[in-house]
């Protein structure tokens, strides 16, 4: 089967089929016709309808994604109606054709009862078979043929219906009382009517017998005219069905009493009942008696399968009562479902009824090219020319062009089917319809699906070359159609092209390839308003010409024929005076659209019609309102106009289920139907909209959209004079979305809808289904699950509930539903993409929605590869606004709850990028940036290194890189209109080069040494450099000035300059006209053509910074060396004036460093270092002063640099002048121009902001942080939203110390100096601790007041600091060793452990810090140790101090160090013990110790992981027991050492016998919150078999070529003795210690494979699912284990080993910690970022409990923190929360190497020598002595 349908992919993909093999993929729906006799199964049928349908819905819904329709006609209508319906029995059987043909499983259901029914009464008779049996009734008058003329009164012949046929006239022609209001008159009209039609029918019945009889007509004919209405239904559905058992189902009801109730009444309602004379009784009608039970029979036969058969008594009142009868109901109701599901079932297996996305995109295009192909006729012309250009050799595409309506689509859809036919399988075909899909809407899309098709059915896979996103899709179609195999056709049909205009080169076709290969055809079809297009393609000179076929108009004949044609297809003519009429219409519009509707009309016209009161229309539009006015007189005005509202409002169409449903819903049109009849269930008749529908079958097309097979217009003409009629009333339009909006959400699913009462409605009026009724809508459910599990979404809800919201004015639910709703959210996502998500948001821009909105775009990338990161992504990049915006607090709630499911990680802090800040983007160019260039138009940056070749270009308003060019090294520059780039190389070739900026195409250079006459020795400096669009004016200064000027595009020089000083500023006028230069103290202009100088004007100072107002008339110049602003007078390059602004007083002795003007001249603005002053050109005086904020410090050290004084770096005017934007540190300040007032300011990365960049285009500045790889573009005046976003350290993080109470943790980097303190809060840098030398250890106090460092010195006494972070001061100095830095877990005290010289085995000492108030006590341990291996730690109580060290037993001259654990006693004055493994009973055993924890569920003990010998090499006396230590060995008392004069060497042999191992201990039960292991994993504490894969892991030799034995020891400090020791295991991994982890009571570990050991037995118990990486934690108790992988963390259940989070944490994690509360995570990432997440187990925590429990949720006003935490920033200072940082004592005093200005030092007298080779420079010179 698969190859089957791997066959029929592949033709649908390359289009090899014709119109006759169409390949047919059954609609998704089962659609069932239901035929009855009418009222006699009505108890039934509303059961059906109420129970039986709905979950029949549901079944197909979730089991196979398809409707489920059931087409009951005679539903809704009163039982007793007189039909008027001329063409109801035409339509029935079309309507069983269409479920036989379209539907999938089931399409017939005949419920047979004992009523027959009448024949129906035909409205037309072929006029053989007429004409035949009026003969046959006149040649044999009689009794019962005496009315054989009412058949000539009510049948006229019709001679334009092909062949002739009589036509019945229409009832109210010839009874018009039946249409009558009075009410009596007519219901005296409807019963002559029914007598009327009773004899009809009699006479047909015996005209054809007779006939018959005579020869003239045949047997089937004869059967039809007697047949009831069921049976022929049944005849049509069984003569097209080709497997009836499969899909037909037979239902017989049975009254076994009926025959006691003839006399009843009611009994006419359930058989035919006739008046016996003979017996004087009622009884069954005798053709019912005999043709009912032969047709049951018949079908009893063939259905057997599918034969329900019920026998039931008469019941009174309602005879089938749906109380008295519920048990034969409800089985009836269980086997109808049973018998439809099988036969579902046994279908849908079967019948491909799913392809690829890929094949159902092609797929979707052919149906519609097959559609309208079927309307093509009379244009065999038009066709032959296109077959031509298939045939024929060109270069160029095809366009089809006219306007709407003029029959382009048909043709294109006609040449397209019959590819195949001219070319056979050598042609590959590609079709599509602009807009059909949104695939086909947007060009990048398009091109991209018609290149995965190609090169599928090319080579049968996608092209690498082609991007994911489609962004390279057009160069991807150039190439495709320039490779396209030579001995094959490739022809692409696109109809509308024009439609593609989303974007500019859509408009003008530059899609397309300049040429075509001869292999390759394209035919287009545009609209005649575009085709303008078709001329701008055509002035580009590498252009083909097209080839163009005009549909402007036919000629009269050619109307004619196209006319006549359509006409014969549906089987009709008109006659020639009919005719006439026409033609005089032909030339109002001579187009196809036009003739068709013609058409439409002409063939309602009978023969007999006269053409004189018809009224023609004008053209297409008149015609479509003339339909449209019919309709509303055949159908009722109310419903037309509904139907044509809601499948309006739907946007893409509705399919015939969902039209019924949303009809249903619309209580005023179901007033307007049930105006006189009310049924028990509120539904609109299923042939209403069926029947509407029909008429309209001409203009309408299917269309398969989200699963569902919907009706649209075939012509946009329809949709558009639609809403010109029905959709042009606010209120009705919003009616129409808001019903849609409830059908789509399932507002009304299984609830009752408020019954809305009509005006003509009496209060006491008592409808049957009461005041409110159950409409059977069904359920709109996010997912559907089938029955294995499978989940398919519900793609129609996604694309209709947004839109309909809002268009509706609900934006209040679109609000909840959709765009504040984390299900909703992650269910579309997940289904379709996230651009759809994303268009939502579009519908409703508010404040919020905006930031939402910004977050997934920023967690777009993350999503793509994995939906489950959905809620932490949106929790980081929202959590700043939890506390202020609502809507997002709701929404992160529920990512906070709901979205554990998907990830049971939830950011503790914010993530980096926090949308709606001032923060726009972040760019990361491929290379540390240089140079900075604003486009022409400011809409893109460019960057570059100075070192590099490749220039980086970046839409500002993406943050994306849009294009990289490679030109030369050098500093970047680029001429005003963006052609060239000229990029300057004074370093290593000294040239300046020229480039294309587009291409990067190397145009030439220009080194300027070269036409300089230099003497041997000069050294040159680079000057300022200008550029206009043609010329280059370059400096260049030795010990005079050159002016250089060259021509861009040629790179020749023009001129050269020599001034007679050096040039330090140079300006061009804004209109190129001259430049002003220095020489010196000399200001200079000269004209830029003719190079004359024009002026010069002695300044008296040399300039540093220049500024040219744009009129030209204003010079502004300033030095460094005095505080004031020059003025000049300039008149087209003549100086008239000068003048001196002062500003010292302003600037108090501050240098200027730059001078700016706005860009409107009016203000300078001239930076000092601490000052910013604007000044008014206007008056003359300084407008505003702008200060260094107050918070900033005036000094700092960032890591790894020295202490740096903090100005303003730079200052820029706003795009508008208004604002002035400064930076000084990391902050960019924002101040008015005008009154100095500041409005705003924001903070970037940590460093030093160097560069700042404003752009003209909107208010975005780009700023860029010195050394930073970073460039960061923010939006500072616009309406931003005050955020501090968290800042990042400058490398990869190695240390990871939160303090006690969890309120603050201390971050400390690899190879760096800084200690980072953070709140674990909100995640800020509180403090950045930095110092001279890269650090070595660090520790803090508990509470996170104190804190300790200790590195290599710089200077002596400083290898160890001391600081107070409240404080921000170093408090203690010492020390010129680094060593270890301990702190206790509750009390606030250090312990230092190390050496006091830098001397080979100089000894270590414990040295203990005891903090009393704001002073510390310092104790130190007079014994020393020999050497400290590990990091000392202490137990959890705080009481013992654990040392790991060695030592030599010298008096037996062993000189080999053995592992010592040294244990020092603080409570009892820091006394020293040891544990040997000789005192530990181990002996050999114990072979190295390799690492010490504590253990956190026993105060006093430590757990012992050491290396020992194979257990095979033990004595028997030495062998291991199981998991415990010999037990005649005892545990020896640890010794106090007393020696004092030096560290410890030789341990005194002391045996004493207090205490003895304990006997093992087996560990206890792994238990997490949700109970044992899983199924298969046993307990750590169980004898099992080791896994097998562990076993064939443990044999593995080290490189060594042995395993390595370990065991683990727990030993208690308070009584010396081992409490449980572990059976040595194997490991071939030397530093499995570093990656595993341990469980709190150290009763099972886990190692860097992901196994789990039993650590009282030593056997591995299980493996976890290996994500590739070492496990780093356990958390929630033992009850998880923690990963990180890449840029993901993950946390894998211990308790069934299933992964519950697997969280992208946007940088690569280096270090984790946990904090005390067992769930609280904090990550240090390569980049330096710090991310913090808490762990919740959403299968057993309290999960509202924890939430509530954090600080980052907390309102404002609820959480209560210290002031330190809440206004502390690292970077501010002020006099209470954040002091200024103090420089360490050994940096402020004084020290002997200190470098002191020379000014300070007094000379000393020296006695000169008397030698006399002593040459006496100066005879004064004297001598100083620093030291």
């Amino acid at each position: 089967m698969s190859d089957i349908l791997d066959s029929m992919s592949r033709k649908i993909l390359a289009g090899q089929f014709s119109a006759d093999d169409f390949p047919v993929v059954p609609a998704k729906v089962v659609k069932v016709y239901l035929s009855s006799a009418g009222s006699d199964t009505l108890a039934e049928r509303n059961m059906l309808l109420s129970e039986a349908y709905p979950c029949l819905r549901e079944f197909c819904k979730n089991r196979y994604q398809l409707e489920f329709q059931v087409i009951d006609l005679g539903w809704g209508h009163p039982p007793d109606e007189v039909r008027h319906d001329a063409d109801l029995h035409v339509f029935r059987g079309k309507e069983i054709h269409r479920c036989l043909e379209e539907g999938v499983g089931p399409s017939l259901v005949i419920f047979i009862s004992q009523k027959y029914g009448q024949s129906p009464l035909p409205d037309s008779i072929v006029s053989d078979e007429f004409e035949a049996m009026r003969v046959s009734l006149q040649q044999n008058r009689g009794r019962d043929t005496r009315n054989a003329g009412l058949l000539d009164d009510w049948f006229v012949r019709d001679d334009n219906n092909l062949p002739p046929v009589y036509v019945r006239k229409h009832v109210t022609e010839m009874i018009p009382d039946v249409c009558s209001e009075d009410k009596k008159t007519r219901i005296l009209a409807e019963t002559t009517w029914a007598e009327t039609e009773s004899a009809l029918r009699y006479l047909l019945e015996k005209g054809a017998e007779l006939s018959y009889l005579n020869g003239t007509i045949d047997s089937d004919t004869r059967h039809r005219f007697s047949m009831s209405e069921q049976e022929r239904d049944v005849d049509i559905g069984l003569a097209d069905c080709d497997s009836p058992s499969l899909r037909c189902v037979v239902i017989n009801r049975n009254i076994v009493d009926l025959n006691n109730y003839m006399d009843d009444p009611r009994a006419t309602r359930f058989t035919e009942v006739t008046y016996n004379e003979k017996s004087e009784q009622l009884e069954v009608d005798e053709r019912s008696a005999t043709r009912l039970p032969k047709l049951t029979q018949r079908l009893r036969a063939l259905l057997a399968n599918n034969a329900l058969s019920y026998d039931v008594l008469w019941r009174y009142d309602d005879v089938i009562s749906p109380t008295l009868h519920r048990t034969y109901l409800e089985r009836l109701r269980d086997d109808f479902c049973s018998s439809i599901c099988r036969l579902v079932d046994a279908d849908a297996s079967v019948r491909r009824l799913d392809m690829a996305d890929s094949v159902g995109e092609v797929y979707k295009h052919w149906v519609r090219c097959k559609q309208m192909a079927s309307h093509f006729c009379a244009q065999d012309e038009l066709l032959r020319q296109a077959q031509n250009y298939l045939q024929e050799r060109h270069d160029a595409p095809l366009i089809i062009h006219g306007p709407i309506g003029s029959g382009k689509t048909t043709l294109l859809s006609k040449v397209a089917l019959m590819t195949h036919m001219l070319w056979g399988d050598a042609a590959l075909t590609v079709v599509r319809y602009v807009g059909l899909t949104p695939d086909s809407s947007h060009l990048q899309l398009f091109l991209k699906s018609v290149c995965h098709q190609v090169y599928t059915c090319w080579d049968g896979q996608q092209s690498s070359a082609l991007a994911p996103d489609g962004q390279n899709a057009l160069g991807c179609f150039h190439q495709l159609v320039k490779s396209f195999p030579a001995d094959r056709l490739l022809v692409i049909y696109v109809d509308d092209v024009d439609d593609l205009a989303s974007e500019s080169y859509a408009q003008q076709l530059a899609w397309l390839p300049p040429r075509l290969p001869e292999n390759v055809k394209i035919i287009l079809t545009i609209n005649s308003r575009s085709v303008d297009i078709l001329e701008r393609r055509q002035q580009i000179p590498e252009v083909s010409p097209t080839l163009n076929i005009d549909l402007t108009s036919l000629t009269p004949d050619q109307c004619e024929e196209l006319f006549l044609q359509i006409l014969f297809k549906s089987g009709r003519t008109i006659s020639d005076e009919q005719l006439d009429k026409y033609r005089k219409t032909f030339p109002s519009c001579p187009l196809p659209m036009f003739m068709k509707l013609l058409s439409y009309e002409a063939r309602h016209l009978k023969s007999f019609s006269s053409i004189a009161d018809v009224q023609l229309p004008s053209d297409s539009w008149s015609a479509i309102h003339q339909l449209f006015d019919k309709l509303e007189v055949l159908h009722g005005q109310v419903l037309v106009s509904h139907a044509m509202r809601l499948h309006l409002a739907s946007g893409g169409g509705l399919s015939d289920c969902e039209m019924e449903d949303v009809l249903s819903l619309d209580e005023d049109l179901l007033d307007d139907v049930y105006a006189s009849y009310h049924p028990e269930m509120r539904r609109i008749p299923p042939s209403a909209w069926l029947r509407l529908k029909e008429d309209l079958a001409d203009f309408l097309v299917t269309h398969d959209i989200d699963g569902v097979t919907v009706v649209t217009w075939a012509s946009r003409m329809f949709q558009t004079v639609a809403h010109e009629r029905y959709h042009c009333f606010e209120e009705t339009v919003k009616e129409a979305h808001s019903i849609l909006a409830d059908y789509f959400l399932g507002t009304w699913a299984n609830k009752e809808k408020p019954v809305k009462s009509s005006s003509d409605q009496s209060e006491n009026t008592k409808l049957p289904c009461g005041n409110k009724a159950d409409r059977k809508v069904p359920s709109q459910p996010l997912t559907f699950e089938n029955q294995n599990g499978l989940v398919f979404y519900n793609k129609r809800k996604y694309d209709h509930v947004p839109r309909h919201l809002v268009l509706s004015g609900r934006l209040t639910e679109m609000n909840e539903v959709v765009l504040f709703n984390y299900d909703w959210l992650y269910t579309k996502i997940k289904a379709l993409s996230m651009q759809h998500i994303l268009d939502d948001f579009k519908l409703n821009p508010g404040k919020e929605a905006m930031l939402v909105e910004k977050a997934l775009r920023a967690a777009e990338s993350i999503l793509k590869v994995n939906i489950d990161n959905l809620a932490p992504e949106l929790t980081g990049h929202l959590l700043p606004y939890y506390s202020t915006h609502s809507h997002v607090r709701e929404l992160l709630r529920q990512c906070d709850k709901t979205g554990l499911q998907h990830c049971a990680l939830i950011p503790n802090f914010p993530y980096q990028k926090i949308p709606g800040g001032p923060l726009q983007h972040t760019l990361e160019p491929p290379e540390l940036p240089d140079c900075f260039v604003l486009s022409s138009v400011s809409k893109s940056l460019l960057t570059k290194q100075v070192d590099s070749s490749f220039i980086y270009t970046y839409d500002l308003d993406t943050g994306k890189i849009t294009s990289t060019v490679f030109a030369s090294s050098g500093e970047l520059h680029m001429t005003p209109d963006g052609v060239y780039f000229v990029i300057a190389d004074h370093e290593t070739e000294k040239a300046i080069k020229v480039h294309h900026s587009q291409s990067g195409e190397y145009i030439g250079q220009i080194i300027i040494e070269n036409h300089l006459h230099l003497k041997p020795g000069d050294k040159s400096k680079n000057g300022p450099m200008c550029l206009t669009n043609e010329r280059l004016i370059a400096t260049m200064s030795t010990d005079v000035g050159y002016l250089c000027i060259a021509d861009i595009a040629t790179c020749q020089m023009l001129q050269i300059i020599e001034l007679g000083g050096r040039i330090s500023v140079c300006a061009i006028s804004q209109n190129k006209q001259y430049l002003i230069c220095n020489s010196d103290s000399f200001l200079m202009s000269y004209d830029l053509e003719s190079m004359q100088s024009l002026a010069t004007l002695r300044v008296g100072v040399k300039p540093d910074a220049i500024a040219l107002t744009k009129d030209g008339f204003r010079c502004f110049l300033s030095n460094k060396k005095e505080g004031k602003l020059y003025n000049i007078h300039v008149d087209n390059g003549h100086f008239d004036l000068i003048y001196k602004v002062n500003m010292e007083e302003e600037l108090l002795s501050d240098p200027i460093e730059d001078i700016r003007l706005s860009p409107n001249d009016d203000l300078v603005l001239i930076r000092a270092n601490n000052t910013l002053l604007v000044h008014d050109r206007a008056k003359e005086n300084i407008c505003a002063q702008l200060r260094r904020p107050a918070d900033v410090p005036k000094e700092f050290r960032l890591p790894k640099c020295h202490y740096s004084p903090l100005v303003f770096t730079q200052a820029e005017f706003s795009q508008d002048g208004q604002m002035v934007i400064g930076t000084i540190f990391r902050t960019i300040c924002v101040w008015n121009s005008w009154t100095g007032e500041l409005v705003t300011s924001t903070d970037a990365p940590v460093g030093i902001i160097t560069s700042l960049v404003v752009s003209t285009y909107h208010d975005t500045v780009i700023t860029h942080t010195d050394k930073s790889s970073e460039i960061h573009i923010w939006n500072i005046t616009g309406e931003v939203h005050k955020l501090n976003t968290l800042d990042k350290l400058s490398g990869p993080i190695k240390d990871i110390q939160v303090a006690g109470d969890s309120s603050m943790a201390f971050i400390r980097c690899d190879d760096s100096d800084e200690v980072g303190v953070i709140d674990m809060h909100r995640g800020v840098l509180l403090d950045l601790l930095t110092h001279e030398q890269k650090l070595f250890d660090m520790t803090s106090t508990p509470s996170g007041k104190f804190l300790l460092v200790s590195m290599s010195p710089h200077l002596s006494d400083t290898a160890t600091k001391m600081w107070d972070i409240a404080e921000r001061k170093i408090i203690r100095e010492f020390g010129n060793v680094p060593g270890y830095c301990v702190s206790m877990n509750r009390k606030e005290d250090f312990i230092f452990v190390g050496q006091k010289d830098p001397l080979f085995q100089s000894p270590y000492y414990v040295t203990l810090f005891h903090f009393v108030a704001d002073t510390f006590l310092q104790t130190q341990h007079d014994q020393g140790l020999m050497n400290v291996t590990l990091k000392p730690c202490f137990t959890i109580d705080d009481r013992f101090l654990v040392v790991l060290s060695v030592s030599q037993d010298l008096k037996s001259g062993d000189s080999r160090e053995r592992p010592t654990i040294c244990v020092f006693d603080i409570q009892r004055k820091i006394v020293l013990s040891y544990y040997t493994a000789d005192n530990l009973g181990l002996g050999d055993r114990l072979v190295n110790i390799v690492a010490i924890k504590p253990c956190p569920t026993m105060g006093d003990a430590v757990a012992v992981i050491y290396s020992t010998i194979p257990p095979e090499t033990v004595t028997d006396s030495d062998q291991w027991s199981e998991g415990v230590s010999p037990s005649d060995t005892n545990t020896k008392v640890p010794q106090e050492a007393t020696d004092d004069s030096g560290p410890i060497t030789n341990p005194p042999d002391t045996n004493t016998d207090s205490g003895q191992f304990s006997e093992g201990v087996p560990p206890p039960d792994i238990n997490t919150d949700s109970g044992q292991f899983s199924e298969g994993v046993p307990p750590p504490d169980t004898n099992t078999t080791p896994d097998p894969d562990y076993s064939q892991r443990s044999e593995t030799v080290s490189p060594s070529g042995t395993n390595t034995y370990y065991g683990v020891f727990i030993l208690r400090l308070l009584h010396g003795n081992i409490e449980r020791i572990t059976k040595p295991f194997p490991c071939s991994d030397p530093k499995w210690v570093d990656s595993a982890v341990f469980s709190n009571d150290f009763s099972f570990c886990l190692d860097n494979e992901s196994y789990v050991r039993d650590l009282n037995t030593g056997d591995c118990i299980t493996r976890l699912p290996n994500p590739g990486t070492p496990p780093r934690l356990l958390a929630l108790n033992n009850s998880m284990v923690v990963y990180f992988k890449e840029t993901r963390l993950v946390v894998i259940r211990l308790a069934d080993a299933v992964t519950i989070a697997d969280c992208d944490i946007h940088g690569t994690p280096c270090h984790i910690a946990l904090c005390a509360d067992q769930r609280t995570t904090i990550t240090g990432c390569q980049d330096g970022t710090v991310v913090s997440h808490v762990i919740i187990n959403p299968s057993v925590d309290h999960v509202s409990a924890i939430i509530k429990s954090l600080k980052s949720r907390q309102l404002t006003g609820e959480c209560e923190e210290d002031g330190r935490a809440t206004a502390r920033s690292w970077d501010k200072v002020d006099t209470v929360s954040c002091p200024e940082y103090s420089r360490p004592p050994s940096v402020i005093k004084e020290r002997p190497r200190d470098v002191v200005l020379l000014i300070e030092i007094q000379s000393v007298p020296r006695p000169r020598s008397q030698l006399d080779s002593l040459v006496y420079v100066n005879p004064k010179s004297q001598v100083c002595s620093i030291m």
